[in-house]
């Protein structure tokens, strides 16, 4: 396994355990960590370099897109990786990576590296759900460290898993 491949799965898993296990039954967890395979890995691996690369292209499509609707963002803003986990009654979990647009003062923007979002279903048929995210300075989920004065203002996922 390549070295990149590597530290992508230890993310992942590390990630998925750090914010979420006090809050997962072990076998799903243990289900979770068997849907996370090589494939998944290259996913995340090459959609974080997607980011890094093209952050600021993808920044303008998400700013363009919100002038054209009536609804310009007047803050600084970055595109920055996005860390997605399904918890909650009728899921089977699921973990997404993709991008998120973050906006603010200048100075906050700045210090925000990634975004953790939290997807929680309250009810088996999915009528009551709940996202929380956390913009942070670190990329590390098992020492997140949100960054207070910044908001999420665009969102693009991509499944990495799903039961």
């Amino acid at each position: 396994m390549f070295k990149s491949n590597k530290i992508a799965l230890v993310l992942i898993v590390s990630m998925i355990f750090g914010l979420f296990a006090h809050t997962v039954e072990a076998a799903k967890f243990k289900n979770i960590l068997k849907s996370v395979n090589l494939k998944g890995v290259a996913e995340v691996v090459g959609i974080m370099a997607i980011i890094k690369q093209f952050g600021n292209e993808i920044n303008k499509v998400i700013n363009k897109a919100a002038s054209d609707n009536g609804a310009a963002v007047n803050m600084t803003t970055k595109v920055v990786p996005i860390f997605s986990y399904q918890t909650g009654k009728g899921t089977s979990g699921g973990a997404a990576v993709g991008a998120a647009q973050v906006a603010g003062d200048e100075d906050k923007v700045k210090e925000v590296q990634a975004v953790y979002a939290i997807d929680v279903n309250f009810d088996a048929g999915k009528r009551l759900e709940m996202q929380v995210f956390v913009p942070s300075r670190k990329i590390d989920p098992l020492k997140l460290d949100r960054v207070n004065g910044v908001g999420i203002t665009g969102i693009v996922d991509y499944k990495v898993s799903k039961k």
